[in-house]
């Protein structure tokens, strides 16, 4: 029974390998969406994106480590797993506190923004004079943007830049108004920009008030991993009750387990974490417009612009 099962393993991943094999020479209908820390995703993203593949090397080598040690492979994957997806589990939503404070910051550059154009000042001006007192958690975006525009870059592509880095439908919303501004310039900006900074704050208030409530959930999720991962590493110190768990059944029982599990977790933590909201300003692949590149520039020193 033991050697059908490992059969019937070995066939399942090799339908599944070949299926793979022929998706990635062939490819799909579907659009090519950008990794974690490329395209359309921001500064935020890439950070964090940057802390994942130092966690997944980690990962490797605590499971590549255990496995030689223990010679049992279940032992590895769980270990690995607790390295790659513990901190994401435990730490609590890092992104979403960051994305929340960015948004704060927003709203205050968005206010400090309405008041330099009710003083009488033309919205590039503006721009560029923004930078002088940008919130911290802005400080850098605020200030390639007023390069760019130093850099005689056309404002709207300018604002669509600094949207794309800010990576956020909120900040779509702020760039959206700038951007009709700068093409058809005309009164009721100043107010427009005061109405949505506004707008950005009461925004800011009411998720603040729903992080609240679901730390909650988060923490009890926190709480039931860390007394399975500590009864697990535990019950591995005793050989004669979990040695059944190096045979060969013993790991495929012991990998639905954990599957389960894991997928318990993640299905738990999706409910008390809210997902990243579709942009505005961004091409969609699907549709047959599309998006002219802006064509390069060559300055009288020849440099490309």
């Amino acid at each position: 029974m033991i050697t059908s099962l490992w059969w019937m393993a070995n066939g399942t991943l090799l339908g599944l390998g070949l299926v793979l094999a022929v998706a990635g020479i062939v490819g799909t209908s579907r659009p090519k969406s950008p990794l974690p820390w490329q395209g359309e995703r921001g500064v935020l993203a890439r950070q964090f994106a940057a802390q994942r593949r130092i966690l997944l090397g980690a990962a490797a080598v605590a499971f590549v480590l255990v496995w030689l040690v223990t010679g049992v492979l279940m032992a590895g994957l769980i270990v690995g797993g607790a390295v790659a997806g513990g901190p994401w589990l435990l730490s609590g939503p890092a992104m979403t506190k960051a994305q929340i404070a960015r948004r704060d910051a927003l709203g205050e550059w968005a206010q400090r923004l309405s008041e330099m154009v009710r003083l009488g000042n033309a919205l590039e001006k503006s721009l560029i004079a923004s930078r002088k007192h940008a919130p911290a958690a802005l400080a850098e975006e605020v200030g390639e943007l007023a390069d760019k525009i130093q850099a005689q870059w056309p404002t709207h592509e300018a604002l669509a830049d600094f949207a794309r880095g800010f990576d956020d439908v909120t900040g779509d919303k702020v760039c959206s108004a700038l951007i009709l501004a700068s093409q058809d310039p005309g009164p009721g900006l100043a107010q427009a920009m005061e109405d949505l900074a506004a707008s950005v704050r009461e925004e800011v208030k009411m998720r603040q008030g729903i992080e609240a409530d679901r730390q909650k959930t988060r923490t009890t999720v926190r709480t039931l991993t860390l007394i399975t991962l500590g009864i697990v590493a535990l019950g591995f110190t005793v050989p004669q009750y979990t040695g059944v768990y190096a045979t060969l059944m013993g790991q495929l029982v012991l990998a639905v387990l954990v599957g389960f599990f894991v997928a318990t977790l993640v299905w738990v933590r999706r409910l008390a974490t809210r997902g990243h909201t579709p942009r505005v300003l961004v091409p969609d692949p699907r549709s047959p417009v599309k998006t002219p590149e802006r064509p390069q520039e060559v300055d009288a020193m020849g440099v490309l612009r």
